[in-house]
């Protein structure tokens, strides 16, 4: 997913639900890979507006948050 694709898909909610751990994977390529870090760290927090869609994969999230 491209960087707007993971902006709608962190506003839509029935979106997210689909599949959390895949929204989460893709942040995680932008956040460890030292061109993207700064949208990375804008991928997160969006992410963590949104915390309760993220069930059973709130480590992954809090990790991306450290």
């Amino acid at each position: 997913m491209n960087v707007n694709e993971l902006r709608h898909t962190l506003a839509t909610e029935a979106m997210l639900e689909n599949n959390p751990f895949g929204v989460l994977h893709e942040i995680s390529a932008y956040v460890n890979s030292p061109e993207s870090e700064d949208v990375g760290r804008e991928l997160v927090l969006r992410a963590l507006e949104k915390k309760d869609f993220f069930n059973g994969f709130h480590e992954i999230l809090d990790s991306l948050t450290r």
